[in-house]
């Protein structure tokens, strides 16, 4: 299948997000208003909550939660830790594409080999966490939470 180029590597709806203004306020709202409804129903408080799903999303080989990190840590009113997560995940990522620079052939040489092929589950997970890098800045813009200069670099980058 990876062989194949059956199924993209991004879907192709994925970049319909990033194309309208990022509403922060109503998205922070909204999961807001889920975390009390969450907390009343269950008599917990919502620390409680927000730490044992950070617990649960901590799982550094699920490149795929780093949106729902960032969120939570927002919640929380910890942007720097948000950021800390953002760093991290683009650090990650810059490390694991410089494998890349083998698995390219096919560009000069206008063939697959086994390095190319090799390297397509590397490049679904780049795209997938490339993703959400993209929304994390998306939300960044959107006035959900602050970076530094630097971890917008390094976001960057990484997306590229």
């Amino acid at each position: 299948a990876f062989r194949r180029h059956v199924h993209p590597l991004i879907t192709h709806d994925a970049s319909h997000v990033l194309q309208y203004r990022c509403q922060g306020d109503a998205i922070l709202s909204s999961a807001e208003r889920c975390l009390e409804d969450l907390a009343v129903a269950y008599h917990v408080d919502k620390t409680a909550v927000i730490e044992q799903a950070l617990f649960l999303l901590a799982c550094p080989s699920q490149p795929r939660r780093i949106v729902f990190a960032v969120l939570l840590h927002c919640l929380m009113d910890r942007s720097d830790l948000a950021e800390d997560v953002i760093r991290n995940a683009a650090l990650d990522q810059i490390r694991k594409c410089e494998s890349f620079a083998y698995a390219n052939d096919e560009l000069y040489s206008d063939r697959k080999t086994q390095h190319h092929i090799s390297s397509q589950f590397i490049r679904r997970q780049a795209s997938g966490v490339s993703l959400q890098l993209e929304l994390c800045l998306w939300l960044h813009r959107g006035g959900v939470f602050a970076l530094s200069g630097m971890a917008i670099k390094e976001a960057v980058i990484s997306v590229r």
